[in-house]
């Protein structure tokens, strides 16, 4: 579904990434891990438009998109949800939702989407009427991943969704992305901890230095690397 071959990006004059080789394959989970300034963000941000690529080519669906348009990446069936939790706080969790839709012609067809997460996540119809500032930092992250998955994505791609949220909650954000695998969705996710990620995902590249150092499947948890520097052992 997604290839990246000898990718090279960064911001401005700083190069972040050194040749990155990539593949997600269809209805995948595959995670990106390593240490902070590794360059797992700037992999969804050169994805997505955001980073300055410098060279190399990103294939979606066997079409190149690393000229493409936010908007036309969205049309061609990838979302991206960023770090942070971002919401819009001033508007109604619906708002926030009916905003995933924008690029949708047919309002009805967006009513009828946001009745589909109603139906998935029903703590977000029970509030449909709030502001999204006054949620807690989990039914952030949950609107803000379900505001990705209005526009119906083939590619979701993650940017630290359990950043900062309790074990519960974290508990709770990975079994949702382990059911949207099950609906078909592929998935792109940076995550921290780096023992979930590696458990939930097909495939997981561990980043050092704006270059992949190792990757894997579920077996890469018994590298000696990966449980000595990320695992704690």
């Amino acid at each position: 579904m997604l290839k990246i071959k000898n990718l090279h990006s960064g911001y401005e004059n700083l190069e972040v990434l050194k040749g990155i080789d990539l593949i997600v394959k269809d209805k995948e989970i595959v995670s990106l891990i390593g240490p902070n300034g590794a360059g797992k963000s700037t992999i969804l941000k050169s994805i997505f438009g955001i980073a300055n690529i410098l060279s190399g080519e990103i294939h979606y669906n066997n079409k190149k998109i690393r000229k493409s348009k936010t908007h036309e990446l969205i049309s061609h069936g990838i979302s991206y949800v960023p770090q942070g939790r971002i919401v819009f706080g001033d508007l109604t969790i619906e708002e926030n939702l009916e905003f995933g839709g924008r690029l949708l012609r047919d309002k009805k067809l967006v009513r009828n989407r946001i009745e589909e997460i109603y139906l998935k996540f029903p703590i977000l119809k029970k509030r449909k009427n709030k502001l999204a500032y006054t949620l807690s930092g989990g039914e952030r992250q949950l609107l803000a991943i379900s505001r990705a998955l209005i526009s119906k994505p083939e590619l979701l791609m993650l940017d630290e969704p359990s950043l900062g949220l309790s074990p519960k909650i974290q508990k709770q954000i990975f079994s949702i992305i382990q059911d949207l695998k099950k609906e078909g969705i592929s998935i792109l996710i940076v995550e921290q901890n780096a023992k979930k990620a590696i458990e939930i995902s097909d495939k997981t590249y561990l980043l050092e230095n704006g270059s992949i150092a190792l990757e894997g499947g579920k077996d890469i948890i018994r590298n000696k690397k990966i449980k000595k520097v990320y695992l704690g052992e």
